[in-house]
């Protein structure tokens, strides 16, 4: 499992902010929790806990990829549960995550539902 914290670029507050001690998300914050929530879907991954915050994002990641062999130098199996690069990696599904919100955030932005931003969100 992984615990992950993600910031916004320069720690713009973009997804809402906090109202009597409780966050409110705002279109953009709505965005970005639909594309977590999302990442079961795209991914052999459990997401478990989540928070959204004003300018970042905490959660729990678990990727329950296969076992795939590892073959060392020899071509000897060198642990039969050993993951190679096939396998989904935390950099692919934080990537992926950040690729897909940003897309979802410009397509909102185009229709007039949320003000422009400065290219990066991240």
């Amino acid at each position: 499992m992984y615990f992950i914290t993600i910031c916004t670029q320069n720690k713009k507050c973009f997804f809402g902010k906090i109202v009597e001690g409780k966050m409110k998300l705002n279109i953009a914050g709505k965005i970005v929790e639909e594309q977590w929530e999302k990442l079961e879907n795209k991914f052999n991954i459990t997401l478990h806990e989540y928070i959204i915050m004003p300018n970042h994002i905490h959660g729990i990641i678990e990727i329950n990829n296969v076992g795939m062999p590892l073959v060392g130098i020899l071509g000897n199996n060198v642990n039969n549960m050993a993951p190679t690069r096939d396998a989904t990696t935390i950099s692919d599904i934080i990537g992926a995550f950040k690729s897909i919100a940003t897309n979802e955030y410009i397509k909102n932005v185009k229709i007039g539902k949320i003000p422009p931003f400065n290219k990066k969100i991240w």
